[in-house]
C-alpha cells in the first residue's frame, strides 16, 4: 500500500504518484472546498475536519482499495483502522498536526 502524509504546501508536486491514502494538514479550507479538493484528486472517500478561523484543517482521503473505520477525531488528529482489500489483517493510522509555535 502507498500512503502519504504531507503539509499541503507541497500538494500537486509531480514527485508523488497514485497514493492509496493521503493525510493532509493545514488545509485552511471550509468543509465544502475540502471535499472538492479531495474529489478533484480522485479520492471519493474521506474524513474532513474543517478549519477553525484561519488555522488548521485536516483531511484523510482514500481510494476504493481500502476501507477506513473512524476511531476518533479532533481538530488536531484523525485516528482510523485501515483494512486493505488484498490483506487479511487491518492496521491503525493516526494522523495528527500541532502548531509549531509555543503558547504561553
Amino acid at each position: 500500500m502507498k500512503s502519504i502524509c504531507w503539509n499541503v504546501r507541497g500538494l500537486g508536486s509531480p514527485r508523488v504518484y497514485n497514493p492509496h491514502m493521503v493525510f493532509l494538514m493545514e488545509m485552511e479550507l471550509n468543509q465544502k472546498r475540502m471535499e472538492r479538493v479531495r474529489n478533484m484528486n480522485g479520492f471519493i472517500n474521506g474524513i474532513d475536519i474543517e478549519v477553525e478561523g484561519t488555522r488548521g484543517g485536516l483531511c484523510l482521503a482514500w481510494n476504493d482499495n481500502i476501507a477506513d473505520t473512524l476511531k476518533s477525531y479532533s481538530k488536531w488528529h484523525i485516528d482510523v483502522n485501515v483494512k486493505e482489500n488484498n490483506r487479511q489483517e487491518d492496521w491503525r493510522f493516526t494522523g495528527f498536526y500541532g502548531s509549531p509555535y509555543l503558547k504561553d
